[in-house]
C-alpha cells in the first residue's frame, strides 16, 4: 500500500474516531493493552504448567 494511503487512513481515523472523543480512544486502546498483557501472561502460564523441570 502506498504510503500516502497508509497516511489518509491515520487522518480518518484521527478525525472521525479521537479527535470527536479522546476519552473513549483512550479507554479503547487502555483496554486493548491490557488484554494483550493478560493473553500473554495466560500463554506463559500455561507453557509453565506444561513444562516440568
Amino acid at each position: 500500500m502506498p504510503r500516502w494511503a497508509w497516511g489518509l487512513i491515520i487522518v480518518l481515523v484521527l478525525l472521525i474516531w479521537v479527535i470527536p472523543n479522546p476519552a473513549a480512544a483512550g479507554a479503547a486502546v487502555g483496554n486493548a493493552f491490557q488484554a494483550m498483557i493478560i493473553f500473554f501472561r495466560s500463554i506463559g502460564t500455561a507453557a509453565s504448567a506444561l513444562i516440568v523441570l
